[in-house]
């Protein structure tokens, strides 16, 4: 499915620039941004935009290598946020919550295979649901704004899943074991909603043209490498802290509550231009980026620094 549905995905108009192919790329723009309005004010903007920046970009024979991560606060800060998110992605519970289930639910007194079998089978139904309603929304709400709602969120649920698998484990509160269940099918409601769509969409869209492969390989790896975590120390911790285990990553979530607070800004509705210019100025507010042209309309205003 993938190799059939590739034949039909158009390229980058990034990439055609950076290959001298820029009929093509205003041809790309025209027809999906401007609906082959070719003079359109936008497209226009956007294809200059994107000519000035990938040129700027191959003047600098190191604009593409690991170094130009450390080359500015900025780019630092992009690289900080490539590791973060392959950490994030596996150290906020979901790790324990996927991989772990029937034992999760042996613990909250649900051990019947069929049980099991059935939460298991109607979770996944919920993660595609919530997976696909939070890639259709990311644009309407602002990749920052579900960021910090998904996380607050899941650390609500998880910490009240910690919560009522302590009172069945050491209380024998029947009920507060059951309601373990709808606890974690919200926890990764909240996950799928901003975690899922997110992982990859959010390092492309903070990286520049040159850099986006590096970046997104640092994302990747760090994220094998959180797995890696995952699957041999999980099941061995969990086997010894039963429901204890979920407080660890309780704590990390509040971590990444504060990292992504503080770290990750709002990129949607700015091309990647507009975008730099957030991490090389971060002290730029959101409205500085518009101006009003001479008809009283607003169109992007942006300044792009290179250095040697």
């Amino acid at each position: 499915m993938q190799l059939v549905a590739l034949t039909i995905i158009p390229e980058s108009p990034r990439w055609l620039v950076s290959k001298n192919r820029q009929g093509e790329a205003l041809a790309m723009l025209t027809r999906y941004h401007a609906n082959g309005d070719m003079h359109d004010k936008l497209v226009q903007d956007e294809y200059d935009q994107i000519c000035a920046s990938i040129h700027a970009e191959a003047d600098q024979k190191s604009a593409s290598r690991w170094s130009a991560f450390f080359k500015s606060k900025g780019d630092m800060h992009r690289f900080t946020i490539c590791i973060l998110l392959g950490f994030m992605q596996e150290w906020t519970g979901n790790g324990v919550t996927s991989y772990y289930l029937p034992p999760i639910l042996a613990s909250v007194g649900i051990t019947n295979a069929t049980h099991q079998a059935a939460v298991n089978i109607s979770l996944q139904f919920w993660n595609l649901i919530f997976a696909v309603t939070g890639a259709s929304t990311s644009d309407k709400y602002g990749r920052r704004v579900l960021w910090l709602c998904a996380t607050t969120l899941m650390l609500i649920f998880l910490t009240t899943s910690t919560v009522m698998a302590g009172l069945f484990a050491e209380m024998n509160i029947l009920e507060a074991g059951i309601a373990v269940v709808p606890m974690l099918f919200l926890f990764c409601a909240a996950y799928d909603f901003a975690y899922m769509p997110l992982f990859i969409a959010y390092p492309a869209e903070i990286l520049p043209f040159q850099l986006r492969a590096k970046g997104l390989a640092v994302t990747l790896t760090t994220d094998s490498l959180a797995c890696f975590f995952n699957q041999y120390v999980n099941p061995v911790a969990f086997s010894v802290l039963r429901w204890r285990y979920f407080s660890i990553y309780v704590g990390c979530l509040v971590i990444v509550l504060g990292l992504v607070y503080f770290f990750f800004p709002e990129t949607q509705g700015r091309s990647l231009e507009e975008v730099a210019r957030i991490f090389e100025c971060p002290k730029v507010k959101d409205h500085e980026a518009l101006m009003s042209d001479s008809d009283g309309s607003k169109q992007s205003s942006f300044v792009i620094k290179y250095e040697g």
